[in-house]
């Protein structure tokens, strides 16, 4: 559970050097914007062809979109690849692990898809410096609780 997260946006790749500026402006931005508590539809579960395995989202209110449009059209120097979508990542193959085990795990992913379909709570934004994949390893930078609307 604490490996969980929800991508809004990457203010830096892995082989990037941090610019304190991105993270300054991204962290101003995500302050002065006004969100309240919202759920997270998770609907499924999907494996890609580059062996991401991701919860599958639905974000009705856009919030997590509209933060992201916001951050890349007002933060000069964030990475122009951003995802395009809501979605929890799980973990990654990256290794082969043969046909007969993919196989299974896509029968496994089949069988499990309609099973999932909860709605999650999302009552807080981090800056997080991931150090390794999947949050195994990470800091956080900064946290805004979101503040329910009068």
């Amino acid at each position: 559970k604490e490996n969980l997260g929800v991508e809004y946006a990457v203010i830096k790749w892995p082989d990037q050097t941090l610019n304190k500026k991105v993270l300054k402006e991204s962290r101003k931005i995500i302050e002065n914007s006004e969100i309240a508590p919202f759920f997270l539809k998770v609907f499924g579960i999907q494996l890609h062809p580059d062996g991401c395995i991701i919860l599958k989202c639905v974000d009705e209110r856009k919030e997590i979109f509209n933060l992201r449009e916001k951050l890349i059209n007002n933060v000069k120097g964030i990475p122009k690849k951003q995802s395009s979508w809501a979605h929890i990542p799980l973990g990654r193959i990256l290794s082969p692990v043969g046909s007969e085990t993919m196989q299974k795990l896509k029968r496994l992913i089949t069988e499990i898809d309609n099973d999932i379909n909860h709605n999650l709570l999302i009552n807080s934004v981090h800056i997080v410096h991931e150090q390794q994949w999947y949050m195994e390893k990470k800091d956080y930078l900064f946290t805004k609780n979101l503040n329910k609307r009068s």
